[in-house]
């Protein structure tokens, strides 16, 4: 009896030990197989759906990413989410806590983002007017835009501000095989108060190679004239397909500070650089104690006023160093302190090379710069720029303020190379008759040191030898006279290079600057003359654009063609009904003796942002194609808004939305021209006057909605 208690009791012991083991294990295994990973909230639970972020969801609480997460944006996995995490409420953190968050993106995914509008494609993090956002420690790639930031359509905040993005690495966000995708690793819109600090951003791509397009580590768009205080420090936009950093559309006082910029660009010297302030009105900010070396553009391009730039160490661009290249902007700028050395060994065509860049803009200032070795003049200046204590071998129409009288040498403070530098000067061509054409050009010795007569000079037409010219001996800081080598026969549109000491038989103190090429034979189109000058009616905002072309090419036009205005970051594009006359010459004008004037446009709000092109269907090929727009013009008005509409519309009833007259029926209106106009509205205007009817024959290739659709 005893035997058989003490079986059972064992066997009732060791039935709870099996029972307690597997309740332990239960436990471990079902706290380690329910943890999701995402963002978790500040003290939630991560295996409570509820409490983690997963992609596709908007982030309403400060959270912490406690693994990598994956997102198919645009796709079927996660219900064809458009972000991978949307920020929904004010003053959030999102740590990334080292983890990273990944897209899937392809091309398609990324048509269809504009300028201003980071939040039409697939953003890793996406936030569209939640203010005081904090991003930190995260790694974000293969979206389009890394992070997107946008309160441009949100009607309760005009700014989206202080946000802070900390310590992330952004990389290999856009595509390049979109159709048009302006994709970047930061995308801000309307964008102030705030901090980028600390990351890595690199490449980075997208499309297009106008001022819009995608492809920048960082991307600003301003849109305001009010102080954007920004502060963009430490960071490393490397490698990035378009600039490192691009900022467009008004920044104004902020700064960019102690970053590296290098490996950027595509090539065009223009668009492209380490630091890019492309807008006129970029202005009053300090770039200083950055890095923007080896892009392939420009190291540093300011095209604002009042900036502070200084400090900076610029060299080895393919490009100008410091480029002030912006024309009705680039003025009142200070350059102090930089280092620029070895820029523009690759600047060909229309633009001379040079360390210091300035185009034919006032007053900005040149201060304890060294210049040196720079292809071409190491200052190259186009107005009455003025300075001192710079340290320079040459420099093109600027000289420092205590050389009295003027040099050479240009510069207080010589960089110390000794050596003949021969470079081609005042090269242009003239025809001799309808088919063939001279080459005029001036071998010019910028050095200190005498050349002998050992070089060669050739020809090159579309990268073909066509023969050497010989050199005298050139004393320091001296030219030959003009030569003249031809006639050659015309192809078409001839790419023309001519070389000093093309062999190599001078040892030079700078060999990278010793060839000038351009383009000649074509018809070259400009627009002038192109201010929103004339106003219509002035109480309903309506007025007419002013413009004529130029001919500044080689040949006459060979067919007609358009002109057209756009108002940008807007809906409407509007081409002028008459067309620009075959066989304008070079040297002409069209209209030949007056501004041709076009509209009536009504302006949108209490600004406008337009531009014009000429020639934009290409019609025919021209020597430039960089070079048919007219400047942006910014006009303004503090009336109250109006309809968004451009041209106007003519009929029986001499209806138009741009003068407010009125229609009795419908169905009558013509296009007097380009008239994108929705007149499908029954509308009552501020006068009293009305149209009674609707459905009155839209105009326009695609009428333009206005929002709302009627005037004020």
């Amino acid at each position: 009896m005893e035997r058989k208690e003490k079986e059972t009791k064992r066997k009732a012991k060791k039935r709870f030990l099996i029972a307690a083991i597997a309740a332990v294990l239960l436990i471990v295994m079902v706290g380690s197989a329910s943890a999701i990973d995402g963002c978790v909230k500040i003290g939630g639970n991560p295996n409570d759906p509820a409490d983690v972020f997963t992609c596709g969801d908007t982030v309403t609480e400060s959270c912490t990413f406690n693994a990598d997460m994956t997102c198919y944006v645009c796709g079927p996995k996660y219900g064809n989410a458009e972000y991978g995490l949307k920020v929904g409420a004010d003053g959030i953190t999102i740590d990334g806590n080292g983890h990273a968050l990944t897209g899937n993106v392809t091309g398609e995914h990324c048509d269809g983002i504009d300028e201003a509008n980071p939040g039409n494609g697939c953003c890793g993090i996406y936030d569209y007017g939640f203010d005081g956002l904090t991003i930190k420690n995260l790694e974000i790639s293969n979206f389009c835009n890394g992070i997107g930031l946008d309160a441009i359509h949100y009607p309760w905040d005009d700014w989206l501000h202080d946000v802070t993005i900390e310590s992330c690495d952004i990389h290999h966000n856009g595509v390049a095989t979109a159709a048009w995708s302006v994709s970047h690793g930061v995308h801000a819109a309307e964008f102030r108060n705030s901090t980028v600090i600390n990351n890595t951003i690199h490449d980075n791509t997208g499309t297009g190679d106008g001022c819009g397009s995608g492809g920048n580590g960082m991307f600003v768009y301003g849109t305001g004239e009010d102080p954007n205080y920004l502060l963009i420090h430490n960071n490393t936009f490397n490698d990035n397909r378009k600039s490192g950093f691009f900022t467009k559309m008004q920044m104004r006082n902020s700064t960019v500070s102690n970053n590296t910029a290098c490996g950027n660009g595509f090539g065009d010297w223009h668009e492209c650089a380490g630091i890019n302030f492309r807008c006129v009105h970029t202005s009053y900010n300090e770039v200083k104690y950055n890095n923007c070396s080896c892009n392939d553009g420009s190291g540093i391009y300011i095209g604002g006023q009042y900036n502070d730039v200084r400090n900076n160490t610029v060299n080895d661009n393919e490009g100008p160093g410091i480029f002030l290249g912006r024309n009705g902007g680039s003025c009142f700028n200070i350059l102090s302190y930089n280092d620029v050395w070895r820029n523009a060994g690759a600047v060909v065509g229309e633009h001379p090379k040079a360390g210091i860049y300035i185009v034919n803009r006032p007053g900005n200032e040149l201060y304890w710069n060294n210049v040196c070795q720079n292809a071409g003049f190491d200052i190259r200046d186009q107005d009455a720029t003025t300075g001192d204590n710079n340290k320079c071998d040459t420099a093109y129409d600027y000289c420092d303020d205590s050389l009295t009288p003027p040099g050479p040498p240009y510069c207080v403070y010589q960089c110390g190379c000794t050596g003949p530098n021969l470079m081609v000067q005042d090269k242009h061509e003239t025809w001799v008759d309808s088919t063939h054409y001279n080459i005029i050009y001036t071998v010019c010795n910028l050095g200190n040191v005498e050349a002998g007569s050992t070089s060669s000079t050739d020809i090159y037409i579309d990268g073909i030898f066509q023969q050497h010219a010989g050199a005298s001996n050139l004393a320091a800081f001296s030219c030959d006279p003009p030569a003249t080598v031809g006639p050659y026969a015309v192809t078409g549109i001839d790419t023309i290079k001519v070389c000093a000491d093309d062999l190599g038989d001078i040892t030079e103190t700078k060999e990278n600057d010793n060839c000038t090429e351009n383009v000649f034979g074509g018809p070259d189109l400009v627009i002038r003359g192109f201010e929103p000058v004339e106003w219509v009616n002035h109480p309903y905002k309506r007025y007419n654009l002013t413009y004529y072309v130029e001919n500044i090419g080689d040949k006459a036009t060979p067919a007609e063609c358009k002109v057209n205005f756009t108002l940008l970051g807007e809906s409407w594009d509007c081409v002028d009904p008459v067309s620009v006359p075959a066989g304008l010459q070079p040297g002409h004008r069209w209209p030949a003796t007056e501004l041709r004037s076009v509209g009536p446009f009504v302006m949108g709000g209490d600004s406008d942002w337009l531009q014009g092109f000429v020639n934009f269907e290409r019609i025919f090929d021209e020597n430039v194609w960089g070079d048919l727009h007219g400047n942006r013009e910014r006009f303004t008005d503090d009336y109250t808004p109006s309809c968004c509409v451009c041209g106007d519309v003519t009929g029986e009833g001499t209806v138009s939305w741009s003068d407010g007259s009125a229609v009795v029926a419908g169905n009558i209106a013509t296009c007097n021209w380009a008239a994108d106009v929705d007149c499908s509205y029954g509308v009552s205007w501020s006068d009293g006057s009305a149209i009674v009817s609707g459905s009155l024959n839209c105009c326009g290739p695609g009428p333009v909605v206005c929002n709302p659709p009627w005037c004020y």
